[in-house]
């Protein structure tokens, strides 16, 4: 294992536990216990060689994990900098798909807002983005490629209800371009 490089990423669901019970103070007596107000992420911090074995990780391949990080949960601010910053974003993605069909696609802040807040209450970080625009675009990626519609822009309504929005769209008169033709 000279001259290799391990990174383990993951979700170690229940491991901040185990460093609290190891980590906490116990009382003895009547006295009421002093309530810990330390987050899971910072009893993360704490985690030892012997909190990863009892976890369940093999001691030889835990000592070749010298280095260990733990990564703060992203926020909603976070999650909308990821959405409207981070090269190839699952949103550019969309238009690009979108775009392929000839239907600009745009999203007012309002809906960007709220697919974040959305996708933070998912918990599975920036992943949670892809979760609330699938739901959100699913059926408007059947429905639009063959309609007239040049311009669709994401409305907070569209977010929280997709199908209603959809179902309002068609009844108000998207034509399809085979019927044009």
């Amino acid at each position: 294992t000279r001259h290799m490089l391990f990174i383990v990423s993951g979700a170690f669901d229940k491991l901040g536990e185990l460093v609290k019970r190891r980590v906490g103070t116990s009382r003895i007596g009547f006295t009421q216990p002093e309530q810990d107000k330390r987050s899971e992420v910072e009893y993360l911090k704490l985690a030892s060689t012997k909190d990863f074995i009892e976890f369940g990780f093999e001691p030889e391949f835990i000592g070749r994990l010298p280095v260990r990080v733990v990564c703060e949960h992203l926020g909603a601010a976070d999650l909308e900098e990821i959405l409207m910053k981070s090269e190839g974003s699952i949103l550019m993605q969309y238009q690009a798909d979108f775009a392929g069909y000839g239907i600009k696609l745009t999203a007012t802040r309002e809906a960007i807002s709220t697919i974040a807040g959305l996708a933070e209450q998912e918990h599975t970080g920036a992943r949670g983005l892809m979760t609330v625009l699938e739901k959100t675009l699913r059926d408007y990626k059947f429905e639009l490629p063959s309609s007239s519609l040049k311009q669709l822009s994401i409305s907070r309504q569209m977010v929280i209800a997709p199908a209603r929005e959809l179902s309002r769209m068609i009844a108000k008169g998207l034509k399809s371009r085979s019927s044009q033709s």
